[in-house]
């Protein structure tokens, strides 16, 4: 059974200046931030007033520090919200800089500079993401136990990927490379946290325009119905790099049948233009 490449790409954005703030949130106590709440988490960025949009969307969340999302409009599943932190935190909370996106499916893109902070434990983050001296908006997330509790061996997952324009191999050891039509390379690696459902991603690209290395993080998401979905969100600075892989076979060594595919409905597939880099 044929395996997809859903989504790659590379997209350069348009930079704005971006600051921080105190969220006035309270903390829990007695346990260390990132490390106690590690994990795949789905809920909002945004308000549902008419102050703003609401995105609906899924966050990553490293025992390091490292936080990603990405949303899509509840209103427009055209507009898109992605963003990329590092930080640290201690007694349920954290703070944390990097880099948001706001995009449509399009192509259309910026990026700003922006400060992320609140509270995180075993279950629930609660926090504001801040950019352009003025904005800011609620980030409310609820931990997926089930999600965040699967474990898939790399080599349930490992397996050749292509889109007819991107190839992409990725071997039991979490080693990647590929190439795609336009005479780019791509090499990396996919390395397992322990005891949850993340993994640690780098990407490099060379031989093209677009050269650069990316490092981000994934999670699987299988079920029996569409085989499994590898989800993975990576940047370097104002670039973000996408990449969505589907399976026609479930990642679990209990299910390895050939399964029925549906298209994923989140919109981020979309910005792989045929994975061409976006300007």
């Amino acid at each position: 059974m044929r395996n997809t490449l859903i989504g790659l790409a590379v997209v350069g954005l348009i930079g704005c200046g971006g600051s921080d703030g105190d969220s006035g949130l309270t903390a829990p106590n007695d346990f260390d931030t990132f490390s106690r709440g590690a994990g795949v988490f789905a809920g909002t960025i945004g308000s549902d007033d008419a102050s703003g949009a609401l995105y609906a969307g899924i966050t990553m969340v490293s025992p390091e520090g490292e936080v990603v999302s990405f949303a899509v409009d509840e209103n427009n599943d055209s507009n898109l919200h992605l963003n990329h932190h590092r930080g640290s935190g201690e007694n349920g909370r954290f703070a944390a800089d990097g880099h948001l996106w706001q995009c449509n499916t399009s192509g259309a893109c910026e990026w700003h500079e922006s400060a992320l902070e609140g509270t995180l434990d075993q279950t629930r983050m609660t926090a504001t993401e801040r950019w352009a001296s003025t904005r800011s908006v609620p980030v409310r997330m609820t931990k997926d136990m089930a999600v965040t509790g699967l474990s898939y061996p790399l080599a349930s997952i490992a397996n050749e990927y292509t889109d007819g324009y991107t190839t992409l191999l990725l071997d039991s050891n979490g080693s990647l490379s590929g190439w795609d039509l336009d005479g780019c390379n791509l090499s990396g690696s996919l390395a397992p946290y322990d005891g949850i459902n993340l993994f640690a991603l780098s990407v490099s690209v060379s031989g093209c325009s677009s050269e650069s290395t990316f490092s981000g993080l994934a999670f699987v998401l299988g079920d029996e119905q569409d085989g499994h979905l590898l989800w993975g969100m990576t940047s370097t600075g104002e670039v973000f790099f996408p990449m969505v892989l589907l399976s026609a076979t479930a990642a679990s060594s209990a299910a390895d049948q050939p399964l029925t595919l549906t298209p994923p409905a989140l919109k981020l597939k979309t910005l792989s233009t045929e994975g061409r880099r976006i300007q």
